[in-house]
Parts: structure tokens; sequence; C-alpha cells
């Protein structure tokens, strides 16, 4: 930890690579850039460096091998992953090679999706032995790459989180797990649903999760006796109350970092719902509230992270 007894996270990478002009694949999401905007990738790591976070996120979330097929890009998956490691320790050394940067190897359980929806296409979903297999081949790829942690996103369910879980502990490096939640028209809390969450882009194939609830969730990965656990991609309202649940029912270090973007379908543009400067000050409440790791997800900027940053110093 830092003085202030808490890490500041980066902010997003996809939707920046993207807002910056980046490729972006609609079925693979932003693992190709790795290979095509590579520049780019290290520019926004740099970026965040540059304001002072703690931690960088490589951009490996979708460059699982299982996802990548569905580009036709199966065959880089070591390619893809040990460049994004490479160029997470080249922006580091760039910018702050005296500093203790985290670099943290992100993974998912997230799968292939279907042309420009971000939700699964059944056409690219793995049996388990798949499954698996591609988690333990891009863990070791990311371990062996030199990464410092793990940190697991958009866990939103026991089947497959356990699954991941159970692979990354394998390897002995710090694990730090990412819930991502929705909450129902009743106000009960699940693993994050798209159906839920978007009124368009939704077609009938989707394939909706069971929506087991937090506290199911909660418990099948609390066993797992990750370092950190947190909520992250998940909207500012149910952010709120995932911290306060983990608050009552974890006691280890937690963690929060929200998504804060509207998919406009008609121009296929990415929107931010929330200013810099309320950002920071939500993100000053959840420090309040006793998260101790705290950043940005899809839609925050740089200057999302920057405004936090100068809010938390101004009452340190």
């Amino acid at each position: 930890m830092n003085n202030q007894d808490y890490l500041i996270l980066d902010g997003a990478t996809g939707t920046e690579i993207s807002r910056m002009g980046g490729k972006i694949d609609n079925v693979s999401w932003s693992a190709i850039a790795n290979i095509t905007h590579p520049n780019l990738v290290r520019s926004i790591h740099e970026k965040y460096l540059k304001i002072g976070v703690d931690v960088i996120t490589t951009n490996t979330f979708s460059s699982c091998r299982h996802v990548l097929e569905g580009s036709n890009l199966g065959n880089q998956t070591k390619k893809i992953n040990q460049t994004a490691v490479r160029l997470a320790k080249e922006a580091c050394y760039n910018v702050a090679p005296s500093k203790n940067i985290l670099i943290a190897g992100s993974m998912s359980n997230t799968l292939a999706w279907k042309k420009g929806k971000a939700y699964p296409d059944p056409s690219y979903i793995p049996d388990i032995q798949t499954e698996t297999n591609n988690y333990r081949e891009m863990a070791y790829i990311l371990a062996d790459s030199g990464i410092d942690i793990f940190i697991l996103e958009m866990m939103l369910d026991t089947e497959h989180s356990c699954r991941l879980l159970e692979v990354v502990k394998e390897i002995g490096l710090p694990v730090w797990v990412g819930l991502s939640c929705s909450e129902k028209i009743n106000g009960e809390i699940v693993g994050y649903d798209l159906s839920i969450e978007r009124e368009e882009g939704i077609d009938q194939d989707y394939l909706k999760p069971i929506n087991e609830t937090l506290e199911k969730i909660f418990k099948a990965l609390k066993n797992f006796d990750p370092d950190v656990l947190g909520i992250m991609h998940s909207n500012i309202k149910v952010t709120y109350k995932v911290v306060e649940y983990l608050s009552n029912h974890w006691s280890n270090q937690i963690m929060a970092y929200p998504e804060i973007i509207y998919y406009d379908y008609s121009k296929h543009e990415y929107n931010s719902l929330v200013s810099p400067s309320k950002f920071a000050h939500i993100c000053k409440d959840w420090l309040d509230m006793g998260v101790d790791i705290i950043g940005g997800c899809c839609g925050t900027t740089p200057n999302h992270i920057n405004e936090l940053i100068k809010l938390i110093n101004l009452h340190d």
C-alpha cells in the first residue's frame, strides 16, 4: 500500500483505445490492439502512470484463446498476451522507473461476442475442458511474462468464475477478484446481466445468465481465499450496494472500479455518463466506506482518474 493505505488503479483501457481511434474488434474487443496499435496501448498506460496510479492493468481482458478464436486470432494467443505485458512494462520503465508499480494481468470469463453485440456468440462457447485449458494457457503466459498480480474481471457467476479462480490459484501470484453485478427490478443484486442493463441491442439468442445472487457468488468465490475482492464494471448505484455488502462480509481488502458508459447503437459510440469531478466524489465516498483499491472501468479516462487523485490529495 502507499502512504494513504490505499491503491489507485488505472481507468479504462478498452474504451480508451476505441475513443482514441485504435483497432477494436466487434467479436474479441480490444485484444487485437496489442498487435495493431501497440504504441497507442502503451501511451494509454503511460497517461495513467503520469497521473500517479499505483496499478496498471494489461490489455488482456478479452485475450483468452476461445475469445480470440471468434476473430480467427487463436493462433496469436501467446503473442497478443505477451505483447500486452511487454507494453505495460515499457510504460512503467518510460514513466516511473523508480516507482513500484504493480502490473495486474487481466483475465475474465468473457466469451467471443456475437458480432457487434458485446454478448456471447453461442457458436464459440467452449466445452468445460477447453475452457479450463485455455484459462491455464493464458494464466501461465501472463505469469511467465512478468505480471505481479492477477486481476479477474467481470466474475458474474459461480461456475465459470470458480473454474478460472481454481486455475490462477495454481500459480501462486496474488489474486484480485472483481465481481460484476446488476440490480433486478425488485432490488435484488445478481450477477451482471446485459438484459437488465440495456433497453436495446439484445436479440433473442442472448444467453441470459441464471441470475445467481450476490450472496451466492460471494460465498463461492470467498472459498478460494483471494487476496482482494471487489466490484467492477457495474453501474454506480449497484457499486454502492456491493461495496456496502462487502464492507459487512469481507474482512480483507476491497476494491471498486465502476463502468460509466452508455453505448449509442445508432452512432456506434461510447458516451460517458459521469463527469470526472462527479466520478471523483463518488469514489471518495467508497474510500470512506472502507474500499482499499479504487479506480475506473469502461468509460473512465485519464481525466477521471486525475480528478480522483486530486480530490484525495486535497483531503489528505
